[in-house]
């Protein structure tokens, strides 16, 4: 027995704060010359990038996304097991010989043009790394000549260089094996962090995109409700081939809600202000952080797409750089699912054809912005309702001792909708169930989601006057 007096308790909860999400936050898995494979960096500034990541495919997605969308990245380098190829073009000149050597960073399309004539130490030449649309600045012909910061070294045969004799090579970049993808994938699962999405930085078949998926489950068995965001390989020259035939092929094996695959490829601005062909993966990503959970990425209001050039495959015609790739190939991909660009007539520049995932059509999960929602919803519910695991019940009125509960998990949904994230949220709990029995009870949330317009109907006419009734 204690003395009389006063006891104070200090009570927690009541204020009902709401759990952390994922908003925000993604994670990013390639290859990069920098970091130490499987090792999560978190970034928030593009500046930064390079500092820590070196180049690749990993380095240029998340500056792309961080310039696009912001928000904090995790990024996870992979090992790079398989080596990038450099392929000297056909019809470069044999004598003298020019050479492009060493360690391949990143996709390229190397020229080496010689702009005054004359030998080695006379003559001159510039460089470009993306095609002929850019150029270096002059450079004296050398024996052996570092490209600044590429990891390439172009090597010159002795003789006499004629002015306008141009060299030119195709570099790929690097790769990891989907075994290392996995591997550096499943670093982001084991980790504390919670994030909307992991991007698998390095275009992939069905094959990689079931590991992708294979990796969402088994981030949903750990509780971290999160999608997968994959790359299709690129067009190659036949656009026509590449749509019917081979992503058709792919998809026709594969299917998950949980994994959206980007198709389409174009000429953008890199980072380094390049001009190359990249898969618009990091295009489409930066858009998603950028907007709301709800807001549809293809939105014709939100404005085009940043920094496409022109999409893939394209020839050079008589007013420059044109497609070979039409909205016809935009339809038949976006009904495959997957997220393809298109033009709007009247429109400048590029848009997405619609947020896809890989799921099968009917489902309620066939859209990103419904994804995204409820992979929200079900973060943020159930750490509301942690709170009553273990906790008492009295078994002949479950709804009113969980009233508490009940609007702590209302507060969440109806901070969501006012954020113009769902339209409304209802939370039941069924009559009928036995908790002394069961030890466990069902509650039901169901979630009202946003419309979207994909086409309208403008029905227009004209109308007299004089002979409406009186």
């Amino acid at each position: 027995m204690s003395l009389p007096g006063v006891t104070v308790q200090k009570k927690d909860g009541g204020l009902g704060s709401i759990p952390e999400s994922a908003d925000g936050k993604r994670g990013i898995v390639g290859v990069c010359t920098s970091g130490t494979p499987n090792q999560i960096y978190i970034l928030v500034d593009p500046g930064t990038v390079v500092g820590v990541l070196g180049r690749g495919p990993l380095s240029d997605a998340a500056i792309t996304q961080l310039r696009e969308g912001g928000g904090v990245i995790y990024a996870v380098p992979a090992e790079a097991s398989i080596d990038g190829t450099i392929t000297p073009d056909v019809g470069n000149p044999s004598s003298p010989a020019v050479t492009l050597g060493t360690t391949p960073t990143e996709a390229l399309l190397v020229h080496a043009k010689i702009t005054k004539s004359g030998a080695l130490g006379a003559g001159q030449f510039q460089f470009s790394l993306d095609g002929g649309d850019s150029w270096s600045r002059s450079y004296t012909l050398a024996a052996s000549f570092a490209i600044p910061g590429r990891g390439l070294t172009l090597t010159f045969a002795a003789g006499s260089y004629t002015v306008g004799a141009t060299y030119k090579w195709t570099v790929t970049a690097p790769t990891a094996s989907i075994g290392d993808l996995q591997t550096a994938a499943e670093v982001l699962k084991d980790s504390p962090y919670l994030m909307e999405w992991i991007h698998f930085a390095q275009p992939g078949d069905n094959s990689l995109w079931a590991v992708a998926a294979s990796v969402v489950e088994d981030c949903f068995q750990s509780y971290k409700y999160t999608h997968a965001i994959c790359e299709a390989p690129a067009p190659g020259a036949n656009v026509n081939t590449w749509v019917s035939t081979t992503l058709t092929g792919y998809r026709n094996s594969f299917q998950s809600r949980d994994v959206s695959v980007v198709a389409s490829w174009a000429e953008v601005v890199d980072p380094t202000g390049l001009q190359v062909e990249r898969n618009v993966a990091s295009k489409y990503i930066g858009r998603l952080s950028k907007y709301g959970l709800a807001d549809n990425p293809a939105h014709v209001g939100a404005g085009a797409i940043n920094g496409i050039q022109v999409p893939s495959p394209f020839h050079t015609g008589t007013y420059g750089k044109a497609s070979d790739y039409n909205n016809g190939h935009a339809l038949a991909l976006d009904e495959l699912g997957y997220v393809a660009l298109m033009q709007h007539k009247g429109r400048a520049g590029y848009f997405f054809v619609e947020g896809r995932t890989m799921a099968d059509p009917s489902s309620d999960y066939s859209n990103i912005m419904n994804v995204r929602v409820m992979n929200k919803v079900m973060t943020l519910s159930r750490q509301v309702w942690l709170d009553q695991v273990q906790g008492k019940v009295d078994p002949t009125n479950i709804e009113a001792s969980l009233a508490y509960m009940v609007a702590k998990s209302n507060a969440v949904l109806n901070l969501m909708a006012a954020r113009g994230e769902l339209i409304g949220a209802s939370i039941s709990i069924p009559a009928g169930q036995d908790v002394l029995s069961s030890h466990q009870i069902i509650v039901e949330i169901r979630v009202i989601p946003f419309g979207y317009t994909r086409e309208i109907i403008l029905t227009v006419g004209y109308e007299n006057p004089l002979l409406q009734a009186a």
